[in-house]
């Protein structure tokens, strides 16, 4: 099990942000960074006046929950998400939450 981390600051405008929940724990991982873990994120942006077409995807095992809490971004959705549901899964765009078709 991942030593326990909490509320760490975490800022769009570095990379795409992966929030996954497993039996194992909570981690977050961003920009193809290695996974750390973390219980409570705090996703920001530093000028949320700014757009960024970084993505904030939550990942939760069957049975878990993802805690995370977003405040002040600004991403820009105008371009298409692709979003794949094996396990409970979504991706988070310009403030709204987009459901895709399931994919196993």
């Amino acid at each position: 099990m991942p030593a326990t981390a909490f509320a760490a600051d975490w800022y769009i405008d570095d990379g795409d942000i992966t929030i996954s929940a497993t039996d194992s724990g909570q981690t977050v991982s961003q920009g193809g960074g290695a996974a750390v873990a973390d219980d409570t994120p705090k996703i920001s942006q530093r000028n949320a006046g700014t757009t960024t077409d970084n993505t904030i995807t939550i990942a939760a095992d069957a049975g878990q929950t993802a805690n995370v809490t977003i405040d002040g971004v600004n991403i820009d959705a105008s371009g298409e998400g692709d979003i794949r549901r094996g396990r409970r899964q979504r991706a988070y765009r310009a403030g709204r939450q987009q459901h895709g078709e399931k994919r196993l």
